[in-house]
Formats: C-alpha cells, sequence, structure tokens
C-alpha cells in the first residue's frame, strides 16, 4: 500500500488535525485506536497512528477502512508520494472507471429518446 510504511505513518500523523476529521474514516476505526489518536498527549497520537498502521496491514483489517485511507493519502497532495505506485495505480484506474461511470449516467438522462 505504501512505499515505506514508517514514513506515510509519520506523515499521517503530521495531518492529525485533518485526519481526525474525517468522521467517515474514524467511524471505521476500532475504539481503543481511536482513543489514542484523538488524545490530547502527543505520545498517545504517535501510538494511535502506529496501531492504525499494524491494524490496516492485518490481513482481518475491513478493506473499505483500508480503501478510505489509501483515498485520503490520494486526495492530499504531500502525502500522495507515499503510496506505492502499484496503489497510485489501482486508485487512479477506479477514479477513471467512476467517471466515466457518472459521465454515462449523465448523459443518458439529458438524451431525448425517440419512440
Amino acid at each position: 500500500m505504501f512505499i515505506d510504511s514508517d514514513e506515510a505513518e509519520a506523515a499521517l500523523a503530521e495531518d492529525r488535525s485533518a485526519f481526525v476529521r474525517r468522521y467517515d474514516i474514524m467511524a471505521l476505526v476500532p475504539s481503543h485506536i481511536k482513543k489514542c489518536m484523538i488524545h490530547s498527549d502527543a505520545i498517545a497520537q504517535i501510538r494511535g497512528f502506529q496501531d492504525l498502521f499494524v491494524y490496516l496491514n492485518k490481513d482481518s483489517s475491513p478493506r473499505q477502512l483500508r480503501r478510505l485511507v489509501e483515498a485520503y493519502f490520494m486526495d492530499c497532495p504531500p502525502l500522495r508520494g507515499y503510496l506505492s505506485q502499484l496503489t497510485l495505480s489501482l486508485l487512479l484506474s477506479v477514479t477513471i472507471i467512476v467517471d466515466i461511470g457518472s459521465c454515462r449516467t449523465s448523459r443518458s438522462s439529458t438524451i431525448p429518446r425517440h419512440r
């Protein structure tokens, strides 16, 4: 998922204030990890992000959480460079497919139907 997981973790921890405001992501983070990430103590916050990355690297972690974290990195230019080329390629191809799909939907709704 990341070129260097430790560097990505540190970069995300630096972007902590924006990341913890993403309620869609935080709703999927296990409560014991979330408590550390939102704690006022810097050491607890660092531990929270470490635990988040350990959790994301487990096979049993929810794919939706992994996808949202990847998308967060993709949408944030300073963080984008931490994504592996494979992850970037996959995210870009999914984005293109979604964009094409939305174009088809919007076009089909504006094209008059002939009887």
